[in-house]
């Protein structure tokens, strides 16, 4: 396996040039070409050497077939789901990698089919999730599965259905990751109309949250709280690790997330012509950002549970592209 990031750029080109074709396609050879590119990345991302690979691998390759899955669940990571994915693939083989082809395969194609039912300009918001989300979602197994496995509960909400998919699916992502549960709020979302200037001075109390490390103090308050044992201890065993450092705000992925976000809210009056799921989408991006900004002091608290709500941003580009090509239409008409 490789561990060089020019991958990546093949990926993101190769993904561009399948979307290419697509243009102009009905709906179904779109779909087609829509599942083909997320088969082909799946398949090249299983060329890398990438962070957590081994550690994945390793517990996976220590799961003993002559024992229960009660007997080793204890030895093994603390979500049960997760654990009997890599249970039962270890009956069939001794390589890992078919693991993560399921795991990476099936968070994309839930992504996929989500983008394509609830999104739009399905084929620029794909390239930009796969040129600037995905990276990270392509090591952080578990966490990128719970963030599709959401994505099907919040799915139930847009279609107004009952809140007994929405919270049974947060409860299945919890078990592939626990950190999943912090989407439960999103239920309370679906009523919210955030006004414009609210959605910008909540951004701005984001960053000012930045600077008085909210992450930490969170983190000690969730550790002492939280009855779980599993979660408080590995939110404590953080605390003093390498990833409790403050990962900043003066990059260039949080300036991107944070222009779509203002061209989102700043064109309210005209996207939420064009979607019954305006204020929704928006508290979400808002709710991510809250992660990634307000609790930056915090490194893989604010990445981690960033990268469970990530898509929206994804999906918020789509119709921020979609009217920008409806002004060029007209413009040209």
């Amino acid at each position: 396996m490789i561990t060089t990031l020019p991958l990546y750029a093949f990926m993101t080109h190769l993904v561009s040039l399948l979307m290419l074709i697509s243009i102009g396609l009905d709906y179904k050879a779109k779909k087609l070409i829509f599942v083909i590119a997320a088969l082909s990345v799946t398949y090249f991302v299983t060329f890398l050497s990438l962070s957590d690979y081994e550690i994945y691998a390793q517990g996976f390759r220590n799961i003993d077939l002559s024992q229960s899955i009660q007997e080793q669940y204890s030895l093994f990571y603390g979500e049960y789901l997760y654990f009997y994915i890599n249970y039962i693939f270890r009956f069939f083989t001794d390589d890992f990698n078919l693991v993560r082809i399921f795991l990476v395969g099936s968070a994309l194609m839930i992504k996929l089919f989500f983008l394509l039912r609830w999104g739009r300009f399905y084929t620029l918001s794909f390239i930009f999730y796969i040129a600037i989300i995905f990276y990270p979602d392509s090591y952080l197994l578990r966490s990128s599965l719970a963030s599709s496995i959401i994505l099907i509960g919040i799915w139930g909400v847009l279609n107004n259905k009952s809140a007994y998919l929405f919270f049974i699916s947060i409860v299945i992502a919890s078990t592939v990751h626990a950190s999943a549960l912090i989407a439960l709020p999103i239920w309370f979302f679906r009523k919210i109309d955030i006004k414009e200037r609210y959605a910008y001075i909540l951004l701005g109390v984001f960053f000012i949250m930045s600077f008085i490390n909210v992450g930490h103090g969170l983190v000690s308050l969730l550790g002492y709280f939280i009855g779980d044992v599993y979660i408080s201890e590995t939110l404590i065993g953080y605390v003093n690790s390498k990833y409790s450092n403050s990962v900043g705000i003066v990059r260039m992925s949080v300036l991107i997330y944070v222009s779509i976000a203002i061209v989102f809210i700043a064109n309210k009056r005209i996207i939420i012509k064009h979607t019954d799921h305006y204020n929704l989408i928006l508290a979400i991006v808002l709710y991510s950002l809250f992660f990634l900004i307000g609790l930056s002091d915090f490194e893989i608290l604010a990445d981690r549970l960033f990268r469970l709500l990530a898509f929206f941003l994804a999906v918020a580009f789509g119709y921020i592209m979609s009217i920008i090509s409806r002004d060029v239409n007209l413009s040209v008409t």
